[in-house]
């Protein structure tokens, strides 16, 4: 055993697992024509793993406290699919959507086994945002490739892009603020932060901005007052950037949360609408719901939406009004199951199983902070589609990953995760 896993063969195999998790990483924010890409690695990833666990002769199953919440999500969202108003729809919904997001995170929680891999894919990670910030920023200034003057960058929608950045400023944050005594490594995880700001600002996300900030405030609360300074420079410039928005951007500009004059109707726009109609599918369907996956526009178009409406619309824009709706009180309870375990075992991890100073913690609070602000979002938007998700259950199974090492190592304690080289 000891010879196969000192065999040129086996670390070939490992360097090329390597590989497939860097493009996998890498190649996630960028949605347009990478399908084929991001199943290469993936698939690729999990063949891989599969092939190093034989070899090892270890136990394939690796238990999350996750499996029991993930079983029942995966039974409900069959159930109802069986039951959907188009099982087609649901159907290629559960392969696109719910199959490859838990396929990501048991690949991370299979390959992320020690602290050197989870640092490869967090450098991976961060790495892969330059280019995506950059193109944003040269987009807005160009002013090519805007959709309603706001910045989408790789992304088909600048709040799935907004998403996306909150990880990253987030992460390469803090993470600066860990590598102080490394200059190289602070500077560029600063130069990382400030395009991924400016970036943020021009997508003119209200929602993203706020949940970075309602992130930072519940992990650290007012204590890190250096922390705030910088998080009130992109507040401050979500404001300064509004006049030179588009003329059309009457009620998706951060400084309307700002301004006591804003109608309701106008800060909201077509979501009251669209909540509305959502409450009514409810009600005609409270036991399964409508079906999993991309049924919501389906009945929308055809019986629930206001006279005259021709937009079409591929969610409620609420995350539990949108579980609620497609997989009934069942699925939204799983849903809310799953969702707090991993709230929980994020905030147990980051306040009491890792010492502070260390990069397993600094990472650690940054994904915390990024699950925050994105779940806050999805109150007036859907996240659980398409590249994001995967994105963020990346981060769950590299939370989860950090929770099963310090379980690992509870005799040296924590300080077996601190390790602050790259």
């Amino acid at each position: 055993m000891a010879l196969l896993q000192t065999s040129s063969l086996y670390r070939s195999m490992e360097v090329l697992l390597d590989f497939f998790l860097v493009v996998l990483v890498v190649i996630l924010p960028f949605e347009k024509r990478t399908a084929m890409i991001v199943n290469t690695g993936l698939y690729g990833a999990l063949g891989l793993i599969v092939i190093l666990a034989l070899a090892r002769r270890t136990n394939i199953r690796i238990r999350t406290p996750l499996d029991l919440p993930i079983f029942a999500l995966v039974l409900v969202a069959v159930v109802s699919t069986l039951f959907s108003v188009d099982p087609l729809v649901s159907l290629k919904s559960i392969h696109r959507t719910l199959i490859q997001f838990l396929l990501v995170y048991y690949l991370v929680i299979y390959a992320a086994n020690s602290m050197q891999r989870v640092k490869l894919l967090a450098f991976a990670f961060v790495a892969g945002s330059v280019p995506v910030s950059i193109y944003g920023i040269f987009t807005f200034f160009s002013k090519e490739g805007l959709l309603d003057g706001r910045v989408h960058s790789t992304f088909y929608h600048p709040t799935r892009l907004a998403n996306y950045l909150v990880f990253v400023v987030a992460i390469s944050l803090l993470l600066e603020a860990h590598y102080r005594s490394r200059k190289a490594l602070q500077v560029g995880f600063s130069i990382v932060f400030a395009l991924a700001s400016l970036c943020l600002v021009g997508t003119a996300s209200r929602g993203a901005t706020l949940g970075l900030l309602l992130g930072f405030l519940i992990v650290f609360g007012p204590r890190k007052r250096w922390l705030w300074l910088m998080l009130a420079v992109i507040v401050a410039a979500s404001i300064a950037i509004v006049p030179f928005q588009s003329k059309h951007l009457h009620f998706i500009k951060v400084a309307e949360c700002f301004s006591k004059r804003i109608d309701v109707n106008m800060l909201l726009g077509e979501r009251r609408l669209l909540w509305q109609s959502g409450m009514r599918m409810i009600k005609d369907h409270p036991v399964i719901g409508i079906g999993y996956g991309k049924t919501f526009n389906l009945l929308y178009k055809s019986a629930y939406a206001p006279r005259g409406a021709t937009q079409d619309h591929s969610s409620a824009h609420n995350i539990f009004l949108e579980f609620a709706l497609e997989m009934g009180p069942l699925g939204l309870t799983v849903f809310l199951w799953l969702h707090i375990m991993i709230f929980v075992s994020g905030f147990r991890l980051v306040r009491r199983r890792l010492r502070p100073n260390t990069f397993a913690r600094a990472l650690a609070a940054g994904i915390l902070i990024g699950l925050i602000g994105v779940t806050f979002n999805g109150l007036a938007n859907y996240f659980y589609k398409d590249r994001l998700i995967l994105i963020y259950w990346l981060f769950v199974g590299i939370i989860f990953s950090l929770n099963r090492m310090a379980s690992r190592d509870h005799v040296a304690g924590p300080a077996s995760l601190k390790g602050s080289a790259v």
